[in-house]
C-alpha cells in the first residue's frame, strides 16, 4: 500500500507477485483512513502494452502520410521519443509521445512527456524451446495457405523470411524470425478467428505495393535498430510496433480490436 500525504495526494511504487497481474487487466484502488474507515472503488486504470497501439516507435515517428483508425476510432499511436505528424497525416484516436507531440490532425487527445512503454526483448531461446515448426535457414514463402496446424503455434526461423506470394492464414500462431521480414505481398484471414503475429529480429519491410496485410508485427532487438520500412503505400490491419520508421509511402493501420490479454498471452508476444 501507499501512504497519502495531510492532503490526500500520494506516489510511489506498488509490488506484486508474478502472475497477479497481466497486461490488458484493469486496476483501481480504495482509501482507508486512521480509523478503517474504506472509500469507494477509484476509477479503472488499465495496463497499456504496444500491442495496444496501432503502431508504436522507439524512436521519433514522422510522417506526411500516415493514417491510424478509421472512424475516430482503433488508431491510437505511441512514441518513445518525438511525433510529428504533417500533411494528409490523421490519427483517429490518441497520439502519445514521452517528447514533443505535433500531430496535423486527430480525433482524440494528444499528450506529450509521457512516461516510456518498454519493447520486451524477443527471446529467441524461449521461442525456439517451444516452437511447434523450426527452420535454420532463410525461408522464402511462395503463396497459398498458412494454416497453423494447432492453436497458437509457434513458428521459429533462423534466418531471413520473405513472402512473395499472397498468403491466406487460418488458425492462429507467432512467426519468430531470427532476422529480417520481407513482405512483397498481401496476407490476409481466412476468417475473422485467424491470427497471425511476427516478430523479427531485424527490419520488416512492407513493400506490397498498395495491398493490404493482417498481423501483429513487432521489429526490435537489442541493438533498438530493427525498422519498419514502408518503401510502398500498404495498409495494416493488426498493428506495427518497431524500434525506428521509415514511412516514405502512404501508410494506413487500424488496429485489430481484437487484441486484449489473453490473445496477447496466447500467441506468446514479447510482455504477455
Amino acid at each position: 500500500y501507499l501512504t497519502a500525504d495531510a492532503s490526500g495526494n500520494f506516489s510511489g511504487t506498488v509490488t506484486t507477485s508474478a502472475g497477479v497481474i497481466s497486461p490488458g487487466d484493469k486496476i483501481t484502488a480504495t482509501a482507508t483512513d486512521a480509523s478503517g474507515n474504506t472509500s469507494e472503488f477509484g476509477p479503472n486504470f488499465a495496463l497499456m502494452t504496444p500491442f495496444d497501439y496501432a503502431m508504436l516507435v522507439a524512436k521519433n515517428l514522422t510522417s506526411s502520410q500516415l493514417i491510424t483508425g478509421a472512424s475516430g476510432a482503433n488508431g491510437d499511436i505511441f512514441s518513445n521519443a518525438n511525433i510529428s505528424l504533417t500533411g494528409s497525416s490523421v490519427v483517429n484516436g490518441d497520439a502519445t509521445a514521452v517528447g514533443t507531440n505535433a500531430v496535423v490532425s486527430i480525433t482524440g487527445t494528444k499528450t506529450a512527456g509521457a512516461t516510456a512503454l518498454t519493447l520486451t526483448a524477443i527471446d529467441l531461446a524461449y521461442y525456439s524451446s517451444i516452437a511447434d515448426v523450426s527452420y535454420n535457414s532463410d525461408q522464402t514463402w511462395n503463396g497459398t495457405q498458412l494454416h497453423f496446424t494447432v492453436p497458437n503455434e509457434v513458428i521459429y526461423i533462423h534466418g531471413k523470411l520473405t513472402i512473395s506470394g499472397a498468403i491466406t492464414v487460418t488458425g492462429t500462431g507467432t512467426v519468430v524470425v531470427d532476422n529480417t521480414v520481407t513482405l512483397n505481398q498481401p496476407i490476409t484471414y481466412a476468417n475473422a478467428s485467424a491470427k497471425l503475429a511476427v516478430l523479427a529480429t531485424n527490419d520488416i519491410n512492407f513493400s506490397v505495393n498498395g495491398q493490404s496485410v493482417n498481423g501483429f508485427y513487432y521489429a526490435h532487438n537489442a541493438g533498438n535498430n530493427a525498422s519498419a520500412h514502408y518503401p510502398e503505400a500498404v495498409s495494416i490491419n493488426g498493428c506495427i510496433i518497431s524500434d525506428d520508421a521509415g514511412i516514405g509511402k502512404p501508410v494506413t493501420v487500424i488496429h485489430d480490436a481484437a487484441m486484449n490479454g489473453t490473445l496477447g498471452y496466447n500467441l506468446h508476444l514479447p510482455g504477455y
